[in-house]
């Protein structure tokens, strides 16, 4: 039995799919910022959805910068050029800090920086609920104490309500047991140090260079 898996078998589509829920205003904002030639800098804590939204948005041309974090002096160099050059970027960063950030300081403000901020109760229990009901034969069940506690642990990050919600679904088909939002939410934060999600990041490179 391996439980912690959940989270990492879960196709990346319903993970990105759960974690817009509640950011369709957000979407058209960074949207409409990035069809008038504006670069976007998206400022949220980890498992606001940042990649998620970025996911989205990623089109040919773009310059994703993901994370926006330890930029050195020749990646932001390199940044500069292909902003002077016309390119768009879409990047995101967990802390505004400088120390860390990087060597930021000359393309910064070529930035829009928009912050993606918790979601409502609301919209996290529906995040849970649609991730609980995803993939799995017979529904989980789940009571309201467990679902206003689960909504408490993920506190607005929507990162957070699908990790510990696929967790809990996975434990579901194999032992029909509901585990406790907290204690789900450790175990998906375990798997991720063990085998971590691949994402895509790319540094300082124009449209069609490699990154390394």
């Amino acid at each position: 039995m391996q439980p912690t898996r959940a989270f990492h078998d879960t196709p990346p589509r319903a993970r990105t799919a759960g974690t817009l829920l509640g950011r369709q205003r957000l979407l058209a904002e960074v949207g409409t910022c990035l069809a008038a030639g504006r670069s976007v800098l998206l400022a949220g804590p980890e498992g606001s959805g940042k990649s998620a939204i970025i996911d989205v948005l990623r089109r040919p041309g773009l310059l994703v910068i993901d994370p926006f974090a330890g930029i050195t002096t020749p990646h932001a160099c390199a940044i500069r050029r292909a902003l002077n050059r016309g390119t768009v970027a879409l990047a995101a960063t967990r802390s505004l800090e400088p120390r860390d950030m990087g060597h930021i300081g000359r393309i910064f403000w070529r930035f829009q920086m928009i912050r993606v901020r918790p979601l409502s109760g609301r919209d996290i229990a529906r995040i849970i609920q649609r991730t609980l009901a995803a993939g799995v034969k017979t529904a989980v069940r789940v009571d309201r104490k467990w679902m206003a506690e689960a909504v408490d642990v993920a506190a607005g990050l929507p990162g957070r309500a699908v990790a510990l919600a696929c967790v809990v679904a996975t434990r579901w088909q194999e032992r029909q047991v509901v585990l406790p939002p907290r204690f789900a939410l450790v175990v998906a934060w375990q798997e991720t140090l063990v085998h971590p999600v691949e994402t895509a990041v790319v540094r300082g490179h124009g449209p069609g260079e490699s990154s390394s």
